[in-house]
């Protein structure tokens, strides 16, 4: 069920939240936690790797099946406590 209060209005200029600082109980592997380290260590990774990150529909790209990309995350950022990105669609 979507409602369109839930709905993001997506852009190349406006940035998306990827992640918060908090613990989360409802996952399939189990509970787990992200804070400060854990947001700053995405960053580090995404930098060293020099590679866009896909945003996929779906979460299509974990079926290990060709899947079309809504766009590519080109810069990880901390804003208010919350990991941020800049991507292009």
């Amino acid at each position: 069920f979507i409602n369109k209060e839930s709905l993001i209005e997506i852009s190349n200029d406006k940035p998306i939240k990827v992640a918060i600082k908090g613990e989360w109980k409802g996952h399939n592997n189990g509970r787990f936690k992200d804070d400060d380290e854990d947001l700053k260590s995405m960053i580090e990774n995404f930098n060293q790797k020099k590679i866009d990150l896909v945003i996929d529909y779906e979460h299509q790209s974990l079926k290990n099946e060709k899947a079309p990309a809504a766009g590519w995350i080109k810069e990880l950022y901390l804003e208010n406590e919350a990991l941020m990105a800049k991507a292009e669609f």
